[in-house]
């Protein structure tokens, strides 16, 4: 189940794709520029209470499934279809426009860089991941054809536990971060600790609901 995202109005207007041709293979190429602003994402209620029952069977608490974000935004997008993939070969507007017209319901997985904007004591901070796993599709407003592209908290939440975890690996091992760069990734912790947090309290209140109001 996907996660929700309330999106700013983006307006990035469909593009046809660049199409990779060889002796085996067509695959059509959609590169978005973005940037799609995000004003929130996080785990959809459903998918909430889906977690909180597989933990009442598990007991294994996973936080980045009740993870949330804000001030997100996603660019330098990238999606691909294959020859299994593509039903209409000889589209004008392109494979994926075409099947949407189709139906509305379908999307594309691909790849992104994402920027997260927060604060520390009110002054901006910022933190840039590549190479994220992000989903899209079309959507018709005022006429036009444009982009609707989102990523889902778990996959940001565990990209940066990777990296807190990375870089305090390679210190114990062998120093390699200047006083710039180790203030740089205590800020990233300090927000980290704050995501943290929230999902906790996401899981608690959601445990206790489910707990108080199952039959």
């Amino acid at each position: 189940m996907s996660s929700s995202v309330y999106n700013t109005d983006n307006g990035i207007l469909y593009n046809a794709p660049i199409f990779e041709r060889s002796d085996t293979e067509t695959i059509a190429l959609y590169q978005v520029p973005g940037p799609f602003s995000l004003k929130e994402i996080f785990v959809s209620r459903e998918e909430m209470y889906e977690n909180i029952i597989r933990f009442q069977q598990e007991n294994i608490l996973t936080l980045q499934d009740y993870s949330y974000f804000d001030d997100i935004k996603i660019y330098d997008c990238n999606f691909k279809m294959s020859d299994s993939e593509i039903e209409f070969p000889n589209t004008n507007i392109g494979p994926f426009a075409e099947l949407w017209f189709r139906n509305p319901n379908v999307f594309l997985n691909g790849y992104a860089t994402v920027e997260i904007n927060f604060r520390i004591n009110n002054s901006p901070k910022q933190i840039t991941l590549h190479y994220i796993d992000i989903t899209g599709t079309l959507i018709s407003k005022n006429g036009l054809i444009t982009w609707e592209v989102w990523c889902k908290p778990q996959v940001l939440y565990c990209q940066i536990q990777l990296i807190i975890d990375t870089y305090e690996n390679i210190q114990e091992i062998y120093p390699i971060l200047d006083s710039n760069q180790e203030e740089k990734i205590n800020e990233v912790k300090h927000y980290f600790n704050n995501i943290k947090e929230k999902a906790e309290d996401n899981f608690n209140y959601f445990r206790n609901y489910y707990n108080n109001n199952r039959l």
